[in-house]
């Protein structure tokens, strides 16, 4: 069927509901749809018509035959689509073509070009209409019951179906009695393919075609849930864009074609662009104006400093030059080749300006559109000055002067609105602060005059106080304490008002200083504290202006006064005749300020910032002001030269008054006049809570008869213009709403209004109930006025007791503390990369060791304090950090407490003679190292260190470690051998079951992957292989599933398991490629560089052509480091341990030498004199198990010990000897790993925590 109607069905919405999005569809779906039908009553005709012209991307369907002909015009011109009339309303209306319809409620001979609407309920009248071959056809029902009645008739005879969008849902089917929205376009698309795929054409929101894909029904509705652009993959499902590459689309619009048998969809492309291929299109790059736009878009972000582009960006003046400019040559250019250059310059620099304002080109067509459908038109003629340009006579308007003019005397009403019949954007557009003037043109005022006051100090500020003040008369520009008491002659009363306000405001801001310092200990010798230190030098802006503002000389002062700032800094505009209002002076006094800087603006901000000759430099400057002191306090806190913080951002003032049916309209209207006299860009907001029309009308007219009575009468005037009232439901909807809006000045005006504050999240200060106006707050209460404005709420607090302190912290060691600690700090440091940090640790470290030593040595007891002479041992063995003293954690559930080796043989130890041995197997290990080369001369000097430590503190000879001992290489082939069988029996574990999944499963299987890709976009790994992992329990042994799952713990640094997962892949399909990548990839991170290097060879066979440029990449890098570790003469394949389990760097390190040393302990070889030591006794004690799972796993001397081919022969060779019971042998170890109790003791010893270098997992 052939149809201009995007879409095989229109929702209804009835704006008269409240809230007409909170069931059926939600707001962003209902866009995406771009259709919307509504029903237009006198009594809803301001609510349409403000849908209508907030929605201009939207085709409006509106039954207006309940309204006269002049507001039918105004709902077309508002950018309705098409209007439904009375019959007789037809004829003058006909000119607006298919934009007017017939609401039909009998049959006609002629339908008006935009078709015919028909109420379900009159059957013979539908029939009459379709038998008429009418096109086309609205079926409209308001009835939900009625909903799968209209689509069937709908069908069946080819007409659009209208009906409530609260019956309908986004779901693949029908919900809940809801019908499915993807199924009923679904079933009107015509589809040639035996799956009922359709092609879908992808464009941006210009038309430009990205691309062409297929769509499904699921698709369609996974799409429309999300607002992303979803497709199907023919092969593998449901395509989520940008999943894995992170070229997301953000959905915009669906319709079909003409035929039916086309989808289209309209995105805002996100990343790189739609194309796999490095283009943004699948048919090539952009052109034209799309092109510039990007172009200029991409500048705007990244313009090289200096660029032509980067000064039309930030030079608002030259922009405006060349526009005017290119304008002009346009106007002059005469040939077609002359317009054309000459457009296309102008269009460059009027992008640029949309550009700059973050305004795209979709926003210039949506208003070109706009303008389109407008059928009220004014004449046109030129402005003024162009006008006059060109010698065209200009008629005087005097209407709109008479107009403001009366403006003046007319009623002072705040705007109204009910939030439940406008949207969200509406809403916040509401809420909106009055406009303030461009940053830009800002800092152009205010950065010469902080320059000017730099250079030339004293004589810039009274250059500007001349200027601005008028105060010409002045000298200096400062006025200092003591103040004469002629200055503050103030009356009585006024004396006694100040006196009051300051003793409040000092009781409050005194209660909020902290009793003492914080202090806690965080580990046993580590102490963290906390205290608190003033401010030295404040400065406080006081404003002038259009008011006298003691009231802030107070609020500000009085908290640097209790603070016990040494310095406080006073600026305030000086008036004409040079003076200073009394009060000022006064409260200036009271709180000791030692001078008043007789300035205002940027020039008070930038002498208190910089100081000059008489004005002292602050280190903080408080107090709000105008755009311009806010922009220069902004400046110099960013300034680095200044040192200088600030107390917030400000702007003008504000109040959010919130109010119910219990509320006093005159105390309302009072409380919003009060912040509205402020000043003309001040704003007012009402809240009102389900107040009536009545109730409403009582606040509006106090607040008239209120405002005409003030002397400040035009100020508020202006500030209530742009002030507005706002009627909600219920009182959570009016605190989301002023959360939301963060006020300066909270009032709640309501019924129990003391429970109300516990909503509050985002307020500069609450005013609770009827007797607590404003006013006390501002003056009086205690409570400071200063406070953050322009929705800074959510960020700042409001001056306090805090804005004039620091909070400075310590910390306090002592040599217990840091040897608790040390071992994290230098591992972070090593972490980081910042081996100056380490090395600081280590210092200290190896200097309280060898004081410890060296009192050994002299026989005295072990200093507490620092040794104040130079270590015994050369400075050399100072800097031997790891063989001198290890630093490690055991890792018990109750004591996770860091330990040094100092620490360790100073230790109150039991069962010395076992712990004897252990050190002489320690010893010899160390120095048999050394002699066969494995360890080099420059590693001599260390392990003579530590030789001379262990032998002193467990009081053994060196020489008997040879004999007295067991080989620790040995007790680790142990482990080895146990491990391996281990892995051995894992291995011959059962595999899973291989029963064949369902279709079903398969299908669940593939959604479970496409949501894997989407957690891999985002970089949640752990999410990504748990959701492999369900659909490999779907679908076993899927190469697809195991790769991805790969690819996951890969990123995730699970070598170990991405190499099995790859490994299973490539067994499954080894022509799945990706595998063969991503189990090169493991296999490197695991160090098995040869392994790699066979893994990719193997991935560009099956490839083909030579394989891809990744594939080969990753091929020579394999190969490279195979090459290299070919010429250094290491086999890896020769080692004791795999890669990634041995103590030389895998992920299970040494094993848990506690469990193993059961093994030993009385055993056959183990109980004579002069055998083993009883290894279960001493390995029970976590302190040495860590102390030898730290000596293997030493990245330096474990990675030269390996490398010893001696060494590796012996690992081996070794578990064949042994003595006998009683003997002075070693036990049989090779018998000892028949015994399958000892079998399955080692199976639970693979977590131990070595931290070598090598290329296991790691940590």
């Amino acid at each position: 069927m052939e149809t201009t109607i995007p879409l095989p069905l229109i929702p209804s919405l009835d704006l008269a509901s409240k809230p007409y999005f909170e069931t059926g569809l939600p707001r962003a779906q209902f866009k995406h749809l771009g259709l919307i039908f509504f029903v237009a009553k006198p009594e809803t005709f301001d609510l349409v018509f403000d849908f209508l012209k907030g929605h201009t991307a939207v085709r409006s369907y509106v039954n207006a035959a309940a309204l006269e002909e002049s507001d039918i015009l105004s709902l077309l011109d508002a950018g309705a689509r098409c209007v439904f009339v009375k019959e007789e309303q037809v004829a003058s209306l006909e000119k607006y073509g298919d934009r007017i319809g017939l609401a039909a409620t009998s049959a006609v001979s002629k339908v008006p070009a935009g078709g015919a609407l028909i109420d379900l309920g009159d059957a013979a009248l539908v029939k009459s209409f379709v038998d008429q071959k009418t096109t086309p056809v609205f079926l409209v029902t308001p009835d939900e019951s009625k909903v799968q009645e209209v689509v069937t008739i709908a069908q069946e005879s080819g007409a659009v179906p209208i009906m409530p969008a609260t019956a309908l849902t986004m779901e693949n089917k029908d919900t809940d009695g809801k019908l499915s929205v993807p199924a009923i376009i679904g079933s009107q698309w015509a589809s040639d393919r035996a799956d009922k795929l359709i092609p879908t054409v992808v464009t941006d929101e210009r038309g430009v075609a990205l691309g062409l894909v297929y769509s499904s029904q699921e698709s369609l509705s996974e799409s429309l849930k999300t607002s992303t652009g979803v497709y199907q993959s023919r092969k593998r499902g449901l395509w989520y864009k940008g999943a894995s590459s992170g070229d997301v689309q953000e959905l915009v619009r669906v319709s079909l074609d003409c035929d039916q048998d086309c989808l289209k969809f309209v995105v805002r492309q996100k990343g790189r662009g739609f194309c796999h291929l490095p283009q943004p299109t699948c048919f090539g790059e952009l052109g034209g104006i799309s092109k510039l736009e990007k172009t200029l878009q991409s500048r705007k972000i990244s313009a090289p400093e200096g660029s032509y582009t980067a000064r039309l960006f930030s030079d608002e003046k030259l922009l405006r030059a060349k526009i005017m400019e290119e304008a002009e040559e346009l106007c002059d250019a005469k040939t077609k080749e002359d317009i054309a250059f000459e457009a296309a310059d102008l269009i460059y620099f009027a992008l640029t300006k949309a550009v700059a304002a973050g305004v795209t080109l979709e926003d210039i067509e949506t208003s070109l559109d706009a303008k389109s459908v407008k059928v009220k038109r004014r004449q046109g003629d030129a402005k003024g000055q162009w006008a006059a340009k060109e010698g065209i006579a200009v008629k005087e308007v005097k209407k709109e002067e008479v107009k403001k003019e009366a403006a003046k005397d007319g009623p002072i009403l705040m705007k109204r609105y009910d939030a439940s019949q406008i949207s969200e954007k509406e809403l916040q557009d509401v809420l909106q602060r009055p406009s303030q003037k461009s940053n830009e043109m800002i800092m152009g005022i205010v950065n010469p005059i902080i320059k000017a006051v730099r250079t030339k100090g004293d004589a810039a500020v009274l250059e500007y106080t001349h200027k601005f003040e008028k105060a010409t008369s002045l000298t200096s520009p400062v006025l200092r304490a003591p103040f004469p008491q002629s200055m503050m002659n103030l009356p009585q009363e006024t004396i006694d008002a100040i006196d009051i306000s300051f003793e409040n405001i000092r009781k409050f801001h005194a209660a909020q200083k902290e009793d003492k310092p914080l202090e806690v200990e965080t580990m046993p010798g580590i102490i963290c504290s906390r205290f608190v230190r003033p401010i030295e030098r404040v400065g406080l802006y006081v404003p002038g202006g259009t008011a006298v503002l003691p009231s802030t000389a107070l609020m500000l002062g009085v908290p640097a006064m209790v603070a016990g700032c040494k310095r406080i800094v006073m600026a305030t505009p000086p008036r004409a005749d040079g003076s200073i209002t009394p009060e000022v002076i006064y409260a200036a006094h009271k709180v000791g300020a030692e001078c008043i800087v007789l300035a205002g603006g940027a020039q008070a901000v930038a002498a208190m910032a910089y100081g000059t000759e008489s004005v002292p430099k602050v280190d903080k400057i408080l107090g709000p002001g105008n755009q311009f002191v806010t922009a220069a306090k902004m400046h110099v806190s960013n300034d680095t030269n200044a040192g200088v913080s600030i107390d917030m951002p400000a702007g003008p003032s504000e109040v959010l008054v919130v109010a119910d049916k219990s509320s006093n309209p005159a105390f309302v209207a009072s409380d919003l006049l009060s912040q509205a006299e402020h000043g003309v860009d001040s704003q007012v907001i009402l809240i009102a809570i389900d107040l009536s029309e009545t109730e409403l009308k009582a606040i509006e007219d106090a607040l008239h008869e209120q405002a005409v009575a003030l002397p400040r009468v035009d100020i508020v005037r202006g500030a209530i213009s742009h002030s507005v009232t706002l009627v909600v439901g219920s009182l959570e909807e009016a605190m989301r709403l002023s959360n939301d809006y963060a006020p300066e000045h909270l009032i709640l005006q309501i019924k129990d209004a003391a429970a109300a504050v516990d909503l509050v999240e985002n307020a500069g200060s609450v005013f609770v109930g009827e007797w607590t106006p404003e006013s006390v707050g501002d003056y009086s209460a205690g409570v400071n006025h200063s406070l953050p404005t322009y929705g800074y709420a959510k960020q700042y607090s409001g001056v306090n007791l805090g804005s004039y302190v620091k909070h400075i912290t310590s910390s306090n060691l002592t040599a217990q503390g840091l040897r608790n600690v040390g071992g994290a700090v230098m591992q972070l440091a090593k972490v980081e990369e910042l081996e100056a940090h380490r090395r600081a640790i280590w210092s200290v470290l190896s200097h309280v060791f060898v004081c410890r030593l060296e009192a050994k040595y002299h026989h005295v007891s072990t200093p507490r304090q620092p040794c104040p002479a130079k270590p015994k041992f050369p400075s050399a063995h100072v800097h031997k950090a790891q063989a001198a003293s290890i630093s490690f954690s055991h890792l018990t559930p109750t004591q996770p407490t860091n330990y040094t080796l100092a620490s360790l043989l100073v230790a109150n130890m039991a069962t010395q003679t076992t712990k004897q041995r252990l050190a002489l197997s320690i010893i010899d290990f160390l120095n048999t190292s050394l002699k066969d080369g494995t360890l080099t001369a420059d590693d001599a000097e260390s392990i003579e260190v530590a030789t001379n430590c262990i032998s002193e503190a467990f009081n053994v000879t060196p020489s008997g470690a040879s004999t007295e001992s067991q080989s620790l290489l040995q007790v680790y082939s142990v482990y080895e051998n146990l491990r391996s069988k281990t892995a051995a029996a894992s291995a011959a574990a059962p595999a899973p079951s291989t029963t064949a999944p369902t279709d079903d499963e398969k299908k669940q299987a593939e959604q479970l992957k496409s949501r894997g890709n989407s957690a891999m976009a985002t970089k949640d790994y752990a999410s990504a292989i748990d959701l492999y992992t369900q659909a490999l329990a779907l679908v076993p042994g899927n190469p697809i599933f195991l790769s991805n799952r790969a690819a996951a713990f890969s990123a995730s640094k699970d070598h170990e398991s991405a190499r099995a997962d790859a490994e299973a892949s490539v067994a499954a399909d080894p022509k799945y490629t990706k595998a063969w990548s991503r189990l090169g990839l493991a296999r490197f991170a695991l160090g098995d560089a040869k392994g790699s290097m066979e893994a990719y060879e193997k991935g560009i066979e099956y490839e083909g052509n030579g394989g891809s440029e990744a594939m080969r990449r990753g091929f020579e890098t394999a190969k490279k480091k195979t090459e290299q570790e070919a010429l250094s003469g290491g086999d890896d394949d020769e080692l004791p341990s795999a890669r990634g389990a041995g103590g030389a760097g895998g992920a299970g390190g040494m094993p848990d030498l506690s469990s193993l040393a059961g093994m030993f302990g009385g055993g056959a070889g183990g109980a004579g004199g002069g055998g083993m030591p009883d290894l279960s006794s001493i390995m029970s004690n976590p302190m040495f198990a860590s102390m030898a799972q730290n000596l293997m796993s030493n990245p330096d001397m474990m990675n030269n010990l390996m490398s010893n081919p001696q060494l590796r022969d012996m690992a081996s060779r070794f578990g064949g000897g042994g003595g006998g019971e009683g003997g002075a042998g070693t036990p049989d170890l090779a018998s000892l790993m028949q015994d399958p109790s000892i079998a399955e003791m080692a199976r639970n010893m693979m977590g131990g925590a070595g931290r070598g270098a090598g290329g296991g997992a790691g940590n």
